[in-house]
């Protein structure tokens, strides 16, 4: 089951089949993952080009700060931490990327995978004990950490429930009135704001939620609260 009755924006709860095999990410995708896309490319992500980023420091309000990218964040990172700073085209042509070099279609998950893999089998907000699974904003220190330092959930996925929201494939509907029922990407939709999902290191753990999502502008580099999770087709 999909969705949950806590939010109008999550309503109604609903069944869904995947009635296919994907493979979705241990972890979400790493600085050292990105940087050999950007190596073999010379890609230039969308807060490279604009030269800033957004940023956020404690509990205040996000500002724009220049020069902040996905190699250059306001604290120190290693080549384990979530790779960040990463629009929606960003993600999208680092999945194409990757399915060119590995000849496998490589892709960002749908929101119904992304749930199913998530819940990894349980019917609560969580997937577990959220302090034990997620950085989150009473613990993180306001910043991200390395991937898999916390609890998997029972599918062994670690950082599902925060660290950095994880983009998808569908596009924002104000509920799920009509939503696909087999595990596709929902993308017809009246605005381009692709769903993100998982909350992070900023974030109270009601945006932790399974079956919380938000959207996003597609061109929108969030700073580094902003990542990805990759799925891997089966056929």
């Amino acid at each position: 089951m999909m969705g949950s009755e806590a939010d109008n924006e999550e309503k109604p709860i609903h069944q869904v089949s995947i009635g296919y095999n994907f493979y979705i990410g241990k972890t979400e995708a790493t600085v050292r993952q990105f940087s050999a896309f950007i190596e073999d490319t010379d890609y230039q992500t969308d807060a490279e080009k604009e030269r800033w980023a957004w940023t956020r420091t404690g509990l205040r309000d996000w500002d724009p700060e220049a020069l902040i990218c996905w190699w250059n964040l306001p604290f120190t990172q290693s080549e384990d931490h979530p790779a960040t700073c990463i629009s929606w085209y960003d993600a999208m042509e680092f999945c194409k990327w990757l399915s060119a070099e590995t000849g496998m279609q490589i892709r960002l998950p749908s929101e119904s995978e992304w749930e199913y893999a998530c819940r990894a089998g349980t019917t609560s907000d969580f997937a577990g004990d959220i302090n034990q699974m997620a950085w989150y904003r009473y613990n993180s220190g306001h910043r991200t950490h390395p991937v898999a330092q916390k609890k998997p959930n029972a599918w062994n996925l670690y950082d599902t429930h925060g660290n950095v929201w994880e983009w998808c494939l569908d596009m924002w509907h104000k509920n799920y009135e009509g939503a696909p029922a087999d595990g596709s990407a929902w993308t017809e939709a009246k605005t381009f704001e692709p769903v993100m999902r998982g909350g992070s290191f900023v974030n109270p753990p009601w945006w932790l939620r399974s079956a919380n999502h938000m959207r996003n502008n597609p061109g929108n580099r969030f700073s580094y609260n902003q990542g990805i999770r990759l799925v891997l087709s089966s056929e």
